[in-house]
């Protein structure tokens, strides 16, 4: 059965740039699904790459393949003029666009494609253009030091007649460019740059690979959040909406108390006239961050949870106002998580300054079917705990395996 190559971030990186000479390279990543919405998880699949010229079917100016493997989040890296091709990425002319990429993928790895789509190239492959200031006619067999002004270099190798203006911050196609003017270009382009690099996107949301042995991908924001340092929303264990009071008489799965669980409870005590099950872990329909964010995305588990304390460096701290604890992987990369606190009853409690940050596992708590496994930290410690399942409490997401 023939998968489908589902896109769900472009990240198109070109790096390493000097004035002379910009690498002819750019680099791409996307996370693979099948058909059964799975990710495609280490497996060997074959791409192929066109440059199209003018409009989303215009003329493949350069095509290449190649036979790249998923990693364990069926994340995709490749970079675009390094494949297999008869064409010569280098003389691709970035001025004569719009272009935009075709990308075309057997997950068998084989040469059966599939078309998945047409993105077009914005800002930052323009970046190669910018080595044309290296083009420049070599004027310097007629410069002395009696001659050296801008008049004479403008009257020389200047075969079309153009008037070379606004030097230092040019705007039409004939006017000069100074070193440092493009230097500065270059500079902002980088920045850009560093920021994809670190940050990529599922569905509308950013998450980062910090690095982890397992691959876990951790979201920048809590479920609800616009940015990091929001608070976002707060969920009872199990439930996927708000609400205004977090207590017994309206948790989703007990009629009333405390002692009459209808779902995920191993203890008959508890359970509704002795009601019991097996569910220790969210189902996707009763996880928060599946049920907003969408296919791939879900509440960590316990383990995901503990391999963050026991690979990342983590610092209390704040970030544009707001206190929390910032966690470093091993490869530098960094997420915040605020102090956002939580809600019992209708109380919202412990949050911000000298609060505390507390988040929702997926999995039940087994020596007490009342609670659920949580992080949680305040200014002086970091550890995994316990908290009764009708408080409403964050969710930081993960990518979805």
């Amino acid at each position: 059965m023939k998968k489908n190559f589902i896109l769900a971030v472009l990240c198109l990186i070109i790096s390493a740039m000097t004035f002379a000479q910009v690498p002819q390279k750019m680099s791409y990543q996307a996370v693979v699904r099948g058909s059964d919405n799975n990710l495609v998880t280490n497996s060997e699949i074959s791409v192929r790459i066109s440059i199209l010229q003018g409009s989303t079917d215009g003329e493949a100016v350069y095509t290449e393949t190649h036979l790249a493997t998923t990693n364990a989040n069926g994340l995709l890296t490749i970079e675009i003029g390094d494949g297999t091709s008869n064409d010569d990425f280098s003389v691709i002319n970035w001025a004569n666009g719009p272009y935009f990429v075709k990308t075309e993928t057997d997950v068998n790895g084989g040469d059966d494609y599939d078309i998945i789509g047409v993105s077009q190239l914005l800002s930052v492959p323009y970046a190669m253009y910018a080595q044309s200031a290296g083009n420049m006619p070599d004027v310097s067999g007629f410069l002395t030091e009696e001659t050296q002004t801008l008049a004479d270099v403008v009257s020389v190798g200047n075969s079309a007649n153009a008037q070379l203006k606004d030097v230092t911050d040019p705007t039409d196609n004939q006017d000069a460019a100074t070193k440092k003017y493009v230097d500065d270009v270059i500079a902002e382009l980088q920045a850009t740059i560093d920021h994809l690099s670190e940050v990529v996107r599922l569905g509308g949301h950013d998450f980062v690979d910090l690095g982890l042995p397992s691959g876990t991908l951790w979201a920048t924001c809590n479920v609800g959040a616009i940015n990091p340092e929001d608070y976002g929303d707060y969920f009872a264990w199990g439930e996927t909406t708000i609400k205004e009071t977090y207590s017994w008489s309206t948790y989703k799965y007990c009629n009333g108390s405390s002692t009459t669980f209808t779902k995920y409870c191993n203890n008959s005590s508890y359970g509704n006239e002795g009601f019991t099950d097996t569910l220790t872990t969210l189902e996707a329909g009763d996880d928060a961050a599946t049920a907003n964010w969408g296919a791939g995305w879900r509440m960590p588990t316990s383990t995901e949870m503990q391999e963050l304390f026991d690979n990342c460096t983590y610092e209390w701290t704040t970030q544009n106002g707001v206190s929390g604890e910032k966690f470093t992987g091993p490869n530098g990369k960094s997420i915040f998580l605020p102090a956002a606190g939580y809600r019992n009853g209708t109380e919202f409690v412990s949050a911000n300054s000298n609060g505390n940050g507390f988040y929702w596992s997926r999995m039940l708590y087994i020596d007490n079917t009342l609670d659920s496994v949580e992080f949680h930290f305040d200014n002086t410690h970091t550890s995994m705990g316990a908290t009764t399942r009708k408080c409403g409490l964050p969710v930081r997401p993960v990518v979805a395996e």
